[in-house]
């Protein structure tokens, strides 16, 4: 009798999970954890809630993979639920972040202040649509949820990483996207992953058709007038808080 061998799962989504959680981590000490010690920076509360929602997210996603990857699947999708409730939280502190961050950029003297918000939209609102079409292809289509559970995770993924780039000099808008080549890369491997599997699957075109484009033309969107005259200005004043006068000349 032939003894039948159930097929070697594919180990990518697990490395990748785990990879983007310890460079994520390797990313703050700089410029929070480090600055958080010594006290020779301030952070408000809601950055502090954002950041820890953020990594719990990451760190959830890592452990989701690793229950799948052991055919734990009650088990992950006991968990999905609560990968639910951290998606809308974080999308839920990560709207007042961006005009939060902007005043911190008006109070320093930012020539620019409203520039990195077009990088925290993009990231924010990439996070928000793959999240949202993971939940939906949940039940019925796993390959496609899969890929777009990793879409967001790189999303997420990016704007954590972006910290890692301020310990560079600055070379704009090079040391501003660094972290985002760093997240393509990951799915231009994912990519290689799905060919080498037979074809590269429908989802994973699309994540590169709409995140690699958004990636090369967000440092463009903080600079628009779109951005820099009325959505960065209209966030702010969302959340009751006037920009302070200019200086006097």
């Amino acid at each position: 009798m032939t003894q039948q061998t159930t097929p070697a799962r594919s180990r990518f989504f697990l490395i990748s999970g785990w990879g983007m959680v310890a460079l994520a981590l390797a990313s703050f000490p700089f410029t929070y954890f480090g600055p958080m010690a010594s006290g020779s920076k301030l952070f408000y509360g809601l950055l502090h809630v954002h950041g820890a929602l953020c990594f719990a997210w990451l760190l959830l996603y890592a452990w989701q993979v690793q229950l799948a990857a052991q055919r734990k699947i009650a088990r992950h999708r006991e968990w999905g639920l609560a990968g639910a409730w951290l998606s809308g939280a974080v999308l839920f502190t990560g709207v007042p972040m961006i005009p939060a961050a902007a005043m911190r950029r008006i109070a320093a003297g930012a020539p620019e202040p409203f520039l990195f918000s077009g990088y925290n939209i993009v990231d924010l609102g990439l996070f928000t649509l793959w999240s949202s079409l993971a939940l939906f292809t949940a039940s019925r289509h796993h390959d496609w949820h899969r890929r777009f559970m990793l879409g967001a995770a790189v999303a997420l993924f990016v704007a954590a990483a972006s910290r890692l780039m301020m310990v560079f000099p600055p070379a704009p808008p090079w040391t501003d996207v660094g972290s985002a080549f760093i997240g393509d890369a990951v799915l231009v491997a994912l990519a290689v992953h799905d060919r080498r599997a037979g074809r590269v699957h429908p989802a994973t075109w699309l994540l590169l058709a709409v995140m690699v484009p958004a990636h090369l033309l967000s440092p463009l969107v903080g600079g628009t007038a779109l951005v820099r005259e009325q959505l960065g200005p209209a966030l702010v004043d969302m959340m009751a808080i006037a920009p302070p006068d200019p200086s006097p000349q």
